[in-house]
């Protein structure tokens, strides 16, 4: 049983913080607004009055998430914005009544720009001004404010209990899961460059990570095996964890510790195509990732071809700048074209695979026959769904196992051969478009 008897309790805000607790890598940084913390400021203070003095009377904070670690640490899953600004709060309070906590209210102080810096200021500012004595307040606090607290040593369990929750955070997802995994495997590297690390995650568009992971590189990964790749979801983040331990020490895990030490050597005095190829040697889609640091540098350069593909991905096409829905600009076809949405990003998985593998040489027709690869299928369905795409991508003349294997682009010469385009008559327009890509 990973949630054992008595892990499930309601606890006061003191027992609860007189744990031994910690906010663990994977989640993201203090977000509340110095107005959300003051609000919860108020609600306390409102509550506290409302008591008037009576000690049987209980105040509700909601449910509080702990993972438990095997040195005893408690990691928090769900609720850190609450614990933490309760912990500001209280500080406040003791600050106010003249206890001695100067160096942290110093420090606090110190950072005002920062979320966690700018709720502090404000609410040590706005201690003390709601009608109710600070002693007062801060007892009430610790001994009459409860959450239900829930205490397991599974961490899937901790995140299946915390998506069941009905809550406006956001919910942790698989590439939240991986920046913990690859953050860990940093312990041997400094703290600086594990905090530049999570900072750099951090101002990344953290919806554009979903999509690069599930709709690409999870898909790529499962398709050149000839797998179908449903949705990505925390039981599939081992395609991403990369190697450890006695792996590490394998001829196939020493080549890809070799490729990527030397890397920056055979870099010297290369032009931009010849570095853009090493980069793509150094962090290949399809092999094992290499944990720890190296796993951060390789979404930089994933997102970076990937960003590529996008933006050159229709350029030349015959006529793809009047057809309305296939724009480059963006992760898809516009809103009109919804139809099309599958369809695109099966392309771009597709094109993103083949620079990866075999390079930008040739890139004009490499991406005619991919283009005319994924399109075609519109033409064969009036309605094309994931199921659809699912079975396309591991076709028996689908692109993604010839790549596998490609030295060059000579393996997709399969693919999008010229002639007259099969399939029926329901999109004329499309008809025309991949007739002028096929001359």
């Amino acid at each position: 049983m990973t949630i054992r008897a008595g892990d499930v309790s309601t606890e006061s805000v003191e027992a609860l913080l007189a744990q031994d607790l910690r906010i663990p890598p994977y989640q993201r940084p203090y977000r509340w607004t110095p107005d959300l913390a003051v609000r919860l400021l108020q609600d306390l203070s409102d509550a506290a009055q409302a008591t008037d003095g009576s000690a049987s009377v209980t105040y509700v904070l909601g449910t509080v998430i702990l993972h438990r670690q095997g040195d005893g640490t408690l990691d928090v899953v769900d609720g850190q914005q609450r614990v933490l600004t309760l912990r500001l709060i209280l500080l406040a309070l003791r600050t106010r009544l003249g206890n001695d906590h100067g160096d942290l209210a110093t420090a606090l102080s110190g950072a005002p720009d920062s979320p966690i810096g700018a709720a502090w200021t404000e609410l040590a500012s706005t201690v003390g001004t709601h009608g109710v004595e600070s002693e007062q307040l801060a007892v009430f606090i610790r001994e009459q404010c409860r959450v239900f607290q829930v205490v397991t040593d599974d961490l899937d369990e901790a995140f299946r209990i915390f998506d069941s929750q009905n809550h406006r955070g956001r919910p942790l997802l698989p590439h939240d899961l991986l920046k913990a995994h690859h953050l860990r495997e940093m312990s041997g590297e400094t703290e600086a460059k594990r905090v530049a690390v999570v900072e750099a995650w951090e101002r990344r568009d953290q919806v554009d990570l979903d999509r690069l992971f599930s709709l690409y590189l999870f898909r790529i990964r499962r398709w050149s095996r000839g797998r179908r790749a449903d949705t990505f979801e925390a039981d599939d983040i081992g395609e991403f964890t990369g190697v450890s331990g006695d792996l590490t020490s394998s001829p196939r895990i020493l080549a890809r510790r070799l490729v990527h030490a030397s890397a920056p050597v055979l870099g010297i005095g290369m032009d931009e195509a010849g570095l853009a190829d090493l980069r793509r040697a150094r962090f290949p889609i399809d092999e094992p990732v290499l944990p720890g640091s190296a796993f951060f540098e390789a979404v930089d350069a994933w997102t970076t071809d990937l960003e590529a593909v996008r933006s050159h991905a229709f350029d030349g096409l015959p006529g793809a700048e009047a057809f309305d829905g296939l724009a480059a600009g963006g992760l898809g076809p516009r809103p009109s074209r919804r139809r099309y949405r599958y369809i695109t990003e099966l392309y771009l998985a597709a094109l993103l695979y083949a620079v990866s593998t075999v390079g930008e040489v040739d890139w004009s027709r490499t991406r005619d026959r991919l283009f005319r690869w994924a399109y075609g299928i519109r033409l064969d369905y009036e309605r094309v769904g994931d199921p659809t795409i699912q079975r396309h991508a591991i076709a028996e003349d689908a692109p993604f196992p010839a790549l596998r294997d490609a030295v060059s682009q000579r393996a997709l010469a399969h693919i999008g051969r010229t002639g007259q385009v099969p399939g029926r008559t329901h999109d004329t327009e499309l008809r025309t478009l991949l007739e002028e890509v096929s001359s």
